[in-house]
């Protein structure tokens, strides 16, 4: 007589699975199944559900089980529509073993570049190598305007957009403040 038993501990997510089929290989272990990540698809802007990431799952015996922590839950090698954030992939192989890993999916707006323009801004500093700055669109207030023109603020609040190729937009309230030179005496 042929007995599969199935064990589930849902409270901390391990499975097991155990069979007196000779078979099923009951040998492998979770060491022997990995997870190896094949493609990202960056999203085009962070709040867009555009990106996509592949894996290929090595080790272990088929089939294979995926659940990613997508909503709704996505089950095969291939998570789509996603968002710019870290994903999870739990994969069981048919002899109960698990291996799960994280996976960071960044969007294509590089936000060390928008913080780079935005200190430039709020200090006045023109200084930029301009084949970097035409790849941007700037306006100040709701008004398109140049690099020139958002460089050379005077002091006030403003609502600058800053918006890439890829038409992401960063959108931030910056105030510019009046700089005095200081000269400090040290004569005694």
């Amino acid at each position: 007589m042929k007995t599969t038993l199935l064990t589930a501990l849902m409270l901390i997510g391990i499975a097991s699975f155990a069979t007196n089929d000779p078979s099923v290989d009951t040998t492998s272990n979770s060491s022997t199944l990995s997870i190896k990540v094949v493609e990202l698809i960056k999203p085009s802007c962070p709040e867009v559900q555009d990106g996509a990431i592949s894996i290929e799952i090595v080790g272990g015996q088929a089939p294979y089980t995926c659940i990613w922590n997508t909503f709704p839950n996505q089950y095969s090698t291939n998570a789509t529509n996603l968002a710019s954030g870290v994903y999870f992939v739990d994969v069981i192989d048919a002899a109960g073993n698990r291996t799960f890993t994280s996976i960071q999916l960044e969007d294509q707006r590089n936000m060390e570049d928008h913080q780079w323009i935005l200190d430039h801004i709020t200090h006045k500093d023109p200084c930029a190598p301009l084949d970097f700055i035409n790849t941007y669109d700037f306006s100040v207030n709701g008004e398109m305007t140049d690099w020139e023109t958002v460089t050379s603020l005077q002091p006030g609040i403003y609502t600058i957009q800053i918006c890439n190729a890829s038409d992401c937009k960063l959108e931030e309230m910056v105030q510019i403040f009046e700089y005095e030179e200081v000269n400090i005496n040290y004569e005694k």
